[in-house]
């Protein structure tokens, strides 16, 4: 159980340190792009509702990963104890 804990940990402690010094375009902007370059004057039906910040964005996604690998590790744990 302590193997599972330290593995969740390690891996949302890796996931918050790998979010913050990248600098890349997200698949976001890559798609909004790519959409322009096939269809020149393309105009969305739609806004977001919500659109945060660059270091609000990284950070809930890096607690989106730490969720996710947190629900993970307890439900692979709780398969070990069965």
């Amino acid at each position: 159980m302590k193997t599972v804990r330290w593995a969740v940990l390690g891996g949302a402690l890796f996931a918050s340190l790998a979010a913050f010094p990248w600098d890349g375009a997200g698949t976001d902007d890559q798609a909004l792009g790519a959409i322009e370059q096939l269809r020149p004057g393309y105009a969305p039906w739609r806004s977001p509702l919500f659109e945060p910040s660059d270091n609000a964005e990284k950070l809930l996604f890096v607690l989106q990963a730490a969720t996710g690998g947190t629900i993970l590790g307890w439900i692979i744990g709780r398969r070990r104890k069965a």
